[in-house]
């Protein structure tokens, strides 16, 4: 990842000491020490390889390919809203102690693609409306414990991957919900739902996964849903 504007991040390093203000009158969360930092980035090294946790904030212009799978000891990720808006290919791949992936609203707006393959311990991804709605790619494969995915908000418009080419869950065997929002996947052209074996329930907002003449579904050794919902537009 190449050419940022200044931006602050959050993490914990591994096996790292922090030293705590303990005479202020605020509370502290000794559980999970955070140190913020200021940084300005030109590969993704500049943030930490020993990094666990990581909180991009106000991170609206950075450039290039985002491959977190370099820091391998992340744990959680969270990006907020309106962040890395010209950022390109997202991969998070083979990352054996990632647990979770919360990507706020109107992020990646400009992204192709999104793929999350081979990440043992995620067990929740969580996209907000109006990300990668310029996207034409998703995939999510081979994640042994992913239990919950949920992208954009099944009241509201949401407009995710509005024109996705190809949109992929493969091989996530303990796999219980899904949510589409609000016109997420609208114009996607062909979808694959493969070896979701945990498949409880789909919930799928107004005009999500709507399709186009010629798209196509394909479900193989996919459990039965209890519930697949549509809910109606609120206007």
């Amino acid at each position: 990842m190449k050419g940022s504007d200044v931006f602050q991040w959050g993490g914990r390093k591994a096996n790292e000491t922090i030293s705590m203000d303990l005479n202020d009158n605020e509370p502290v969360d000794t559980a999970m020490p955070v140190v913020n930092r200021y940084s300005s980035i030109t590969t993704i090294d500049d943030i930490g390889v020993n990094c666990e946790y990581i909180h991009l904030q106000k991170c609206p212009d950075c450039y290039g390919n985002l491959y977190f799978s370099e820091l391998s000891d992340l744990v959680s990720v969270v990006i907020d809203d309106d962040s890395l808006n010209n950022a390109l290919f997202i991969v998070f791949a083979l990352m054996s102690k990632l647990e979770s992936i919360t990507i706020g609203a109107g992020s990646f707006i400009t992204a192709p693609a999104l793929s999350i393959e081979n990440c043992d311990k995620l067990e929740s991804l969580k996209i907000g409306p109006y990300s990668f709605n310029s996207a034409t790619s998703f995939k999510v494969m081979n994640c042994q414990n992913l239990k919950s995915i949920t992208i954009g908000n099944d009241t509201e418009f949401s407009d995710n991957f509005l024109n996705c080419d190809k949109l992929v869950l493969s091989n996530l065997p303990a796999l219980e919900t899904i949510l589409f929002g609000m016109y997420s996947f609208n114009k996607t052209k062909k979808a694959e739902f493969t070896n979701l074996w945990n498949l409880k329930t789909i919930t799928v907002g107004s005009n999500a996964c709507h399709g186009t003449v010629g798209s196509s579904l394909t479900m193989t050794s996919t459990h039965c849903c209890y519930c697949v919902t549509s809910r109606s537009s609120l206007c």
